[in-house]
């Protein structure tokens, strides 16, 4: 986020205690952001494919495990 001094016009990331590093006014506001949104992730599919198979594994060893 970027912020911007009315009084005196500076901009910057941030303003340590609310105050404009330039002029020391308190009179500063919030600019828009002007970043992208983050792109949501893709899943790949072979991440899907080896949960199943942890799953199987799982299984099968409970019943290897189980008496009779």
């Amino acid at each position: 986020m970027t912020y911007q001094c009315l009084t005196c016009s500076y901009k910057g990331v941030f303003f340590k205690g609310g105050v404009c590093p330039a002029c020391g006014s308190a009179n500063i506001k919030q600019l828009a952001s002007s970043t992208k949104p983050p792109a949501p992730k893709v899943r790949k599919p072979y991440m899907l494919l080896f949960a199943c198979a942890l799953w199987l594994y799982l299984l099968v060893e409970i019943v290897r495990k189980w008496p009779g």
